[in-house]
């Protein structure tokens, strides 16, 4: 990587497990931290795979693409809208 240069997904992803790890290091979850430990291992063998290399936008770009999606419903509807409604309202606000 050169100077000035963004670090790409893969990077970014695999610094996140790495935060996952250390925020594990002094709990008695070896299993979780054996997790984290395969998908970094994952990411690492996958470092340079085109899917891991997310293209960036500038700001114009980037609203106009995401405003194409902003009224769609979100993945997770389906499966949050029944938990939603059943609590009452004064805990939704």
């Amino acid at each position: 990587m050169t100077m000035g240069e963004k670090p790409g997904l893969g990077e970014l992803l695999l610094g996140t497990e790495g935060l996952a790890l250390l925020r594990l290091a002094f709990t008695g979850d070896k299993a979780m931290r054996q997790a984290r430990v395969t998908e970094m291992r994952d990411l690492l063998a996958h470092l340079e795979d085109p899917e891991l290399a997310a293209p960036e936008h500038d700001l114009q770009r980037g609203y106009a693409l995401w405003s194409e999606t902003y009224d769609a419903p979100l993945r997770l509807s389906s499966i949050e809208e029944d938990a939603t409604w059943e609590r009452p309202v004064s805990a939704a606000i």
